[in-house]
């Protein structure tokens, strides 16, 4: 096979590898438990004003 073409292979390669590290990686972070640092209360619901034009 010639050099030119084991360079565009081995670059498709590269690329196609990069894309699915990137999705993968993407996945993984949506499905992971959630690393939130909420109180141990819980969390606070919106104490503030409420709407005057109703």
């Amino acid at each position: 096979m010639p050099t030119h073409r084991k360079g565009i292979f081995s670059r498709l390669w590269n690329t196609l590898r990069m894309s699915s590290d990137y999705v993968f990686g993407a996945a993984a972070r949506i499905f992971s438990p959630s690393t939130d640092n909420y109180p141990k209360t819980g969390t606070q619901s919106y104490k503030g004003d409420p709407n005057s034009k109703k």
